[in-house]
């Protein structure tokens, strides 16, 4: 059990590395245009914006906790959509 369970923590930090580079490579692409993410977007995405949740099942641009933060310099999104989200993370999970 112990090395499923070791196994399976190498794999998820192996996920959010992937999810990582893919956003700051995202990221990089807006240059020139704004740099729009939507946060906790769920099944709702937004063309033209970088759709972020933590539901794998669903088919959006990035997957990543974002009560890990998000792994970005100050200044570099212009603009953040957010809906039914914040209510899902408690005050200690969106304290950085």
């Amino acid at each position: 059990m112990l090395r499923s369970g070791l196994r399976l923590r190498q794999h998820l930090l192996g996920i959010r590395c992937y999810n990582i580079r893919k956003l700051k490579r995202l990221v990089k692409n807006t240059k020139g245009h704004y740099t729009c993410m939507n946060l906790g977007c769920g099944r709702a995405l937004l063309n033209g914006w970088i759709n972020i949740d933590i539901n794998v099942f669903q088919k959006l641009d990035v997957f990543l906790d974002l009560t890990k933060g998000i792994p970005l310099p100050d200044g570099v999104v212009d603009f953040i959509n957010t809906k039914d989200f914040i209510e899902h993370i408690s005050l200690s999970e969106g304290t950085f």
